[in-house]
């Protein structure tokens, strides 16, 4: 699995919430997806960007760089490549 292949599951230290896992140099990095509602609506929250569907985050990740953070206050850019299934991810 290259740089960018990742998956999206249910966030374990935060109910109800989402995280992306994403391979960055050959380990898995993590961002939160954080549901919300507004106005009635749930939307999803990644940094500072708002989204109506999960699959809206990927789409929308696709053509824009995430940031990811590694050691120290070091983040990289990196695009989502290709989905895995968790099974084959870890």
């Amino acid at each position: 699995m290259g740089d960018g292949a990742f998956l999206i599951r249910e966030c374990q230290s935060s109910i109800g919430s989402f995280a992306i896992d994403c391979m960055l140099n050959g380990e898995p990095k993590h961002v939160q997806i954080k549901p919300k509602e507004v106005s009635g609506q749930l939307k999803y929250f990644v940094g500072g960007e708002q989204f109506d569907r999960l699959n809206d985050v990927i789409e929308f990740f696709k053509s824009t760089a995430l940031s990811l953070k590694t050691t120290g206050p070091t983040t990289h850019n990196v695009i989502l490549t290709e989905p895995v299934l968790q099974e084959t991810y870890m």
